[in-house]
This record gives structure tokens, C-alpha cells and sequence, in this order.
């Protein structure tokens, strides 16, 4: 084989070398954003569960000191 083939397979193993450190960096920042999203959406969860409980003691509250 001459040089050149040589030269332009060693750039083609080095570009796809670098392609994929990208896709798995990429893959990477993608899972951890995820999780991410996901522990705030379970936090909204707790809190609007918290609310919904809170609420509905109050109203019992309520409920309780019209009948008095």
C-alpha cells in the first residue's frame, strides 16, 4: 500500500475515534439530565401531594367548625 492510503486510513480511524467519544459524551449528558428532570418532577410530585393532604384537612377543618 502506499503512504497516502496509509495516511487516509490512520485520519479515517482517528475521525471515527472521535466520533464516537462525542456520542458516548453525549450519551453521558443526556442520562444525567435526565435523572435530573426526573428528581424534580418526583420533588413537584411530593410537594403537590403535600399541598393536596394539606388542603383537605383544612377543609375537614372547616367542615368541622361550621357543624359546632
Amino acid at each position: 500500500m502506499d503512504s497516502l492510503v496509509l495516511e487516509s486510513m490512520k485520519e479515517a480511524i482517528v475521525c471515527f475515534l472521535l466520533a464516537t467519544i462525542a456520542a458516548v459524551i453525549i450519551v453521558f449528558i443526556a442520562l444525567f439530565a435526565s435523572v435530573g428532570i426526573n428528581k424534580l418532577f418526583l420533588k413537584s410530585k411530593e410537594k403537590i401531594g403535600t399541598d393536596m393532604n394539606n388542603i383537605v384537612k383544612l377543609h375537614l377543618y372547616i367542615e368541622g367548625e361550621k357543624r359546632k
